[in-house]
């Protein structure tokens, strides 16, 4: 059976590879007061907006997060 915590232990002296797409994912946090009457969308008031890494650069930054030494490799664009 595998082992979680003896993986993770090990994970502190690897280097992990990491191929994929780089995005930053946008998130908008606010109260929904209507739904435009041009679309269903809804209207949002916004309060706060937070930016961060998405795609692979996620993946990058929670293996560098459990200790693991990370070389990321990405794209972006068309």
């Amino acid at each position: 059976m595998f082992d979680y915590e003896t993986a993770l232990g090990q994970l502190a002296h690897r280097t992990v590879l990491c191929v994929g797409d780089l995005m930053l994912d946008d998130f908008v946090y606010g109260d929904v007061s209507r739904v435009s009457p041009e679309a269903p969308v809804p209207v949002i008031a916004v309060r706060r907006e937070e930016k961060v890494i998405g795609g692979a650069g996620n993946v990058a930054r929670n293996l560098a997060g459990l200790g693991a030494r990370c070389l990321f490799v990405a794209w972006s664009g068309r």
